[in-house]
């Protein structure tokens, strides 16, 4: 279990005439606390995400009066850049740890994608941004920061409905 651990993969050691079902991560015990664990990182993502899709996607771009917080940064652009941030480095840091292990490993799996997806959405976002207000450009560029924060919430929302699923069928064997 120790070879496979420092490989970064999670490994239980199983005695001999106990059920893989009944210890381990794969225990129902285990499989519970894995879907709710999912669960809040979901529901607490949607918190901060539908907000982000209500103003990018549904609202006027005049919405808040089109003033600026800072020559060439929009209290629109402002307050997307504060509704993402908690999104992308608190509910999304999981997935930047375990994109590290991977990649530390030598090898890439999905959440290397969805941290670098994610970290380039908002990273053109944070760049445009800045350049914007450098120039003092009206409009502050054309930011997207719901990319990064929509991409992290959906990832979050297939992995509780993986884990529910893999409960459910644990329960049925």
């Amino acid at each position: 279990a120790e070879a496979v651990q420092s490989l970064g993969f999670d490994a239980t050691v199983i005695d001999d005439g106990e059920s893989p079902l009944s210890a381990g991560p794969l225990s129902s015990s285990a499989l519970s606390r894995e879907a709710l664990s999912w669960r809040r990182q979901f529901l607490g993502s949607l918190v901060f995400s539908v907000p982000v899709f209500v103003i990018a996607m549904a609202l006027p771009v005049d919405t808040f009066g089109g003033g600026e917080a800072l020559p060439g940064l929009p209290w629109r652009t402002l307050l997307l850049w504060l509704l993402v941030t908690p999104v992308q480095f608190g509910f999304g840091c999981q997935f930047y740890r375990r994109a590290f292990r991977a990649l530390s490993h030598g090898s890439s799996n999905m959440d290397v994608l969805v941290a670098l997806g994610s970290s380039a959405a908002y990273g053109y976002s944070v760049v445009t941004v800045a350049v914007a207000v450098s120039y003092g450009e009206e409009g502050g560029g054309q930011a997207c920061f719901e990319t990064a924060s929509m991409l992290i919430t959906f990832i979050l929302l297939g992995k509780y409905l993986e884990a529910s699923a893999k409960r459910k069928t644990s329960e049925v064997i």
